[in-house]
């Protein structure tokens, strides 16, 4: 997305400079502070918020509108509209047009102005507090790609914008974060107790969907029972009641159940495009993390990781040019002497052309933590 220049940013004056006090007023300032971060393509918080006071007419010492106008900014940076970081500077985000999957809906995310989309877009953006939005026919969604060019934007769809065609993140705060959650729908609990459900269970190190028969009503907690049309509905017990999960939550509950029972899995996804997308996610069949690759002299890639289960320690494979081979490739133990699974975080770097030093955060019976390295003699 390119930056707009001052005379494009002048030129909303008259649809911007107004006070908030309702919602289309709050709309206008939302627009304000889009078109002040895409005028250079970021800004520092502070300046951001002293510029738009300023382009409003607005005391700057008046905290009541800076609050405000902090909320609106954390808000434009959880849609996508913006880009936050820690570091005090707020960024530009990229037009992305998201198609949502069987609706006429596409989801407008971006630093670029409404006044903008609204004379690039056939139809009528229709703004909400939060998120903007086009409802477009099947002509228009043709269309909608030529439309957003010339502003620098580019179409999607809600999955591959949002992650969701990803492996989700399944850490213990999302288990924390579960057992928060309240019942949301009555029938929840009949799910758990239904007779065909299927529950999730950890056996050999990896994770599977067993009838119920087979388990006890203790043994797990997340369970599906299949619907007419072959679509699954997924629920989850916690100690206050009974809890309905999207199909994302139950992925994002079954992997985090995994990695609570010490089966963590390697998975990939691929790109085509740069990484503007992904396609759906593969469990690779193996376990160890985190990783590091690196690209071969002869295009070949060398796979490092820790391996975080008994006997801990450090293990690579070395894939095909394309990553194509991550199920089959030989694995390669660096070491298995490691105390626990407080290891890992590796890195390496090639020291002649068939020969590479991998370094690594490690330790043994569980003593001091230090790095460690290994010199890795590449298969041919």
């Amino acid at each position: 997305m390119r930056a707009r220049s001052q005379d494009e940013l002048v030129s909303m004056g008259a649809s911007l400079k107004m006070p908030w006090a309702t919602l289309d007023d709050e709309l206008a300032g939302r627009d304000a502070i889009r078109a002040h971060v895409a005028s250079e393509g970021f800004a520092l918080r502070r300046s951001l918020l002293d510029r738009t006071l300023r382009w409003h007419a607005i005391d700057e010492r008046d905290e009541g509108a800076r609050e405000r106008l902090n909320e609106w900014i954390d808000d434009l940076d959880a849609v996508g509209d913006l880009f936050v970081g820690d570091d005090g500077l707020v960024g530009a985000a990229p037009l992305r047009a998201a198609l949502v999957h069987g609706t006429s809906t596409a989801l407008l995310l971006g630093s670029v102005t409404t006044p903008m989309l609204a004379s690039a877009l056939p139809r009528e953006v229709i703004e909400g507090r939060r998120v903007r939005r086009v409802v477009l026919t099947w002509h228009d969604r043709d269309a909608l790609a030529a439309a957003l060019e010339p502003l620098g934007g580019t179409v999607t769809d809600a999955a591959r914008w949002s992650g969701l065609d990803r492996a989700p993140p399944t850490l213990d705060a999302w288990m924390s974060e579960l057992a928060a959650k309240r019942p949301r729908e009555d029938d929840a609990a009949t799910l758990i107790d239904d007779p065909s459900a299927e529950r999730f269970v950890v056996r050999d190190g990896r994770g599977r969907w067993r009838a119920r028969s087979e388990l006890s009503r203790d043994e797990l907690v997340l369970v599906r029972v299949r619907q007419v049309g072959g679509w699954f509905r997924f629920a989850w017990r916690t100690e206050s009641g009974c809890v309905s999960l999207t199909s994302d939550e139950a992925a994002r509950t079954a992997l985090a159940i995994e990695q609570r029972a010490g089966a963590s899995r390697t998975v990939t996804a691929r790109s085509t495009d740069g990484g503007k997308s992904f396609q759906p996610w593969q469990d690779a069949g193996w376990q160890g993390h985190p990783h590091y690759a690196l690209r071969l002299p002869d295009k070949r890639v060398l796979l490092v990781y820790g391996y975080r289960h008994k006997p801990f320690g450090v293990r690579a494979r070395v894939l095909d040019a394309e990553c194509a081979n991550f199920r089959t490739a030989e694995e390669i133990v660096l070491r298995d002497d490691g105390g626990n699974g407080d290891l890992g975080y590796p890195w390496a770097t090639m020291i002649s052309r068939d020969r590479a030093l991998v370094v690594y955060y490690f330790n043994q019976q569980d003593g001091p933590r230090h790095i460690a390295g290994t010199v890795l003699e590449i298969p041919r």
